[in-house]
């Protein structure tokens, strides 16, 4: 006898035994394992079929068990029995599939692929899955996402129209564009909170970070030099401006160099056009203004930070002010990406940063660029306001000015532009030294307009001051400067005294020509040693200027530093 028969004839006898309640049919949905209890025991019952059949095939009988093999999805009409006698029932327990994601979020990066793994129960058949903004993110048959752009979408993973789940899809952005000199950097670790950007090998080369071009963002990163070109003394690594364009070959900024054999320590700016070096535009700043005893820094980690104001560019390196330029030809007015770069050098650049716009360039300077003075070389202290110069008493200062020095670039030491102001402290006169044939500290000025290389100083020995222009990309002129004008008191001549203190006026005033600069010394008596105007007005420039003192072969202290603008 067919399997089948055995129910119907079931189902026959139950009826012709005249049941109480006679047979009935219900609806419900069949799943992957449907529970039927007969007086207590229970039966698995199993099916296959298709919706709408009135009755599964295939039944079989067992100790009073019913079983169904295969099974199916969908609504069904299956008839329950009860026998008045021996009270036989079948019930339906509910046991319908789910499905559902662990967690509620899933994240992903913007060119990266990652595997869904919704939880089901009692069900093998295959899972749809979709995607509702098919240009955030995309998904295959097996579950793979990948994220196309930044956003944030819905996936859906479904066992039918009504038993589904759903799964927030957020794609960022990575930190770097990822289709820009890819063969040139290994990019697998940025797809991570922490990203991680390493050159393949030593690069002259670049990574562009992502971002719309403009001309308003702040840039940083963590860089540690693997490999630096033992031989080539360019060997680098920065964050630059890349000019935005088409052919993405121009850039130019800042960079930090371990220099040849590692040990020649320097910072250059560059302008580098289709690989090329423009060499009218290369200032090896370590040898100018910006040394920041350079043979202190670390290069297994260094933090530069990169800003352009419109066409102001400021460089950070470990949260000090390193480079200023205002105006460089090949980027006035013109959109920019900020970018990686390396030379000569393997690099790992790590913390990657970026923030865009003018509020945010804003805010950043506002706290960032607010340095004070540092010091050239280990000679040079600065503490609570106060600045000491030694090495001369015992020749171990150096005697390039520019090498023993307390320098700033930063606003806070700077005298504004348009305005008189005027710039004072106090002199402690220590020890005056014998190499130099005239000790002497200079007060020195430096435009902020175009490259950073113009300087005026007022150089104050110990029996005259004189006042220098020179091209702060060389060395300080020899002397005293303009012939000098010696201090007198009541008409007789005097000079600074080892021990003695003096208060110092450098007062920096508007003609209709330009700037010109003011220079008063006064002694603890209130005796005016020199108070004499230098008559240089033919510059035409009233902008910014920043304050450095530069020393040549003299121990002294500065203390009570002020700047006063005029009302």
């Amino acid at each position: 006898m067919k399997k089948n028969v055995l129910l119907v004839a079931l189902l026959s006898v139950c009826a012709l035994a005249s049941c109480e309640q006679g047979p009935k049919t219900i609806n419900y949905k069949l799943t992957l394992e449907d529970t039927f209890s007969l007086d207590g025991k229970t039966g698995v019952i199993e099916m296959e079929g298709k919706v709408g059949d009135e009755l599964p095939t295939n039944v079989v009988s067992t100790n009073q068990y019913y079983v169904f093999d295969g099974w199916y999805l969908g609504e069904q009409k299956v008839t329950t029995v009860q026998a008045a006698n021996d009270n036989y029932s079948m019930k339906y327990l509910d046991n319908t599939p789910t499905i559902s994601f662990a967690e509620t979020t899933a994240s992903l990066y913007v060119t990266q692929t990652i595997k869904v793994n919704p939880t089901v129960t009692k069900f093998t058949d295959a899972i749809t899955y979709t995607v509702e903004d098919k240009t955030i993110a995309s998904v295959d048959k097996d579950g793979n996402v990948q994220g196309l752009k930044q956003g944030e979408t819905k996936l859906k993973a479904s066992l039918t129209d009504k038993i589904y789940a759903e799964l927030k899809l957020v794609v960022k952005d990575t930190v770097v564009d990822l289709s820009v000199n890819k063969d040139n950097f290994d990019f697998t670790g940025v797809f991570s909170e922490k990203p991680v950007v390493k050159s393949k090998g030593n690069q002259n080369s670049f990574a562009k970070l992502t971002g719309a071009a403009g001309k308003f963002y702040v840039a940083e990163s963590k860089v540690k030099v693997l490999t630096p070109d033992a031989g080539d003394t360019w060997s680098r690594v920065g964050i630059s401006h890349l000019k935005a364009d088409e052919a993405l070959n121009t850039y130019y900024g800042l960079q930090v160099s371990p220099g040849s054999n590692y040990n020649a320590r320097k910072t250059v700016t560059m302008l580098i056009t289709d690989g090329n070096v423009q060499r009218g535009n290369i200032t090896d700043r370590s040898q100018v203004w910006g040394q920041h005893n350079l043979g202190a820094l670390n290069f297994d980690e260094i933090k530069l930070t990169s800003v352009r104001k419109g066409d102001e560019f400021f460089s950070f390196v470990n949260d000090q002010l390193y480079y200023y330029d205002n105006g460089v030809d090949a980027l006035k007015g013109v959109d920019s990406y900020p970018i990686l770069n390396v030379g000569s050098a393997a690099a790992e650049f790590s913390a990657i940063s970026t923030k865009f716009g003018e509020k945010e360039v804003n805010d950043f300077l506002a706290k960032a660029d607010n340095s004070d003075y540092f010091a050239a070389d280990d000679k040079t202290k600065i503490e609570n306001g106060k600045i000491t110069f030694s090495g001369a008493s015992d020749s171990t200062c150096a005697l390039n000015a520019k090498d023993h020095a307390a320098k700033s670039l930063g606003i806070k030491a700077a005298l504004p532009a348009e305005k008189e102001a005027t710039l004072s402290f106090d002199l402690k006169c220590v020890a005056f030294g014998g190499r130099d044939a005239l000790p002497a500290l200079a007060v020195t000025t430096n435009r902020y307009d175009g490259a950073y290389a113009e300087a005026r100083s007022m150089v104050i020995g110990q029996y005259k001051a004189g006042w220098t222009g020179w091209n702060s990309n060389g060395n300080l002129n020899d002397g005293i400067g303009s012939g000098g004008v010696t201090y007198k008191v009541n008409d007789e001549e005097t000079r600074l005294e080892e021990g003695s203190t003096y208060h110092v006026e450098f007062k920096r005033v508007m003609e209709a020509e330009g700037q010109d600069n003011i220079l008063k010394i006064t002694d603890k008596d209130g005796h005016i040693l020199l108070e004499n105007k230098w008559g240089w007005v033919n510059d035409g420039y009233k902008g910014r200027v920043n304050i450095n003192f530069l020393n040549r072969d003299f121990d002294c202290e500065i203390s009570n530093i002020k700047i006063v603008e005029a009302e």
